[in-house]
């Protein structure tokens, strides 16, 4: 964060963004078949979000993982740190997937391991034992570039709800203290 007025905006995108008044697309990742991915939206820059979506009906654990107070129910927020739309998050997707067969052909997770996206690592066995599916989550493609891009977004949700999403982690690109987005 470069200083408190970058602090008092990033809250406000934030706030935007739960009451929908940011320009987003939102796609429920079952609607695409396991060689298909979410499409390029027509912006340069992206931010992406990853919420429960259905799973919230499968299991009562499953409700405790996005924060309790948010309405969105995010998991994680993400972007690329060249802020241009690079469809990191159909990375997302096909890791998730990918976590998803492992457990599905071997009965347990290996979510100790290295994915191709953060987020296949926090696919745990009790999670898929539960019926956690990637397919049942909801992505939010929101339209980012100068002003704002998924920084701003973590920001804005570390301040509101005083930790990260539940699903991100401190780590170059996604940092939200790291020099790389100190502008």
């Amino acid at each position: 964060m470069k200083d408190e007025n970058h602090r008092k905006f990033a809250i406000e995108i934030f706030r935007k963004y739960t009451l929908d008044q940011l320009n987003f697309k939102s796609y429920k990742v079952i609607d695409f078949d396991d060689d298909q991915y979410l499409p390029y939206p027509e912006w340069k820059n992206c931010v992406y979000v990853l919420r429960i979506g259905s799973n919230r009906d499968k299991h009562f654990s499953l409700t405790s993982i996005p924060n309790r107070n948010d309405r969105k129910e995010i998991l994680y927020i993400g972007g690329h740190k060249s802020g241009k739309n690079t469809g990191r998050y159909n990375k997302l997707i096909k890791s998730a997937k990918d976590a998803e067969e492992f457990y599905r052909k071997n009965n347990y997770a290996t979510n100790d391991m290295e994915f191709g996206h953060s987020v296949g690592s926090c696919l745990t066995t009790s999670l898929l034992d539960v019926g956690f599916s990637i397919s049942d989550c909801t992505i939010d493609l929101i339209e980012s570039g100068k002003m704002y891009d998924e920084l701003e977004l973590i920001i804005g949700y570390q301040e509101t709800f005083h930790h990260l999403p539940p699903w991100n982690s401190l780590r170059e690109g996604v940092c939200c203290y790291g020099a790389i987005h100190r502008r």
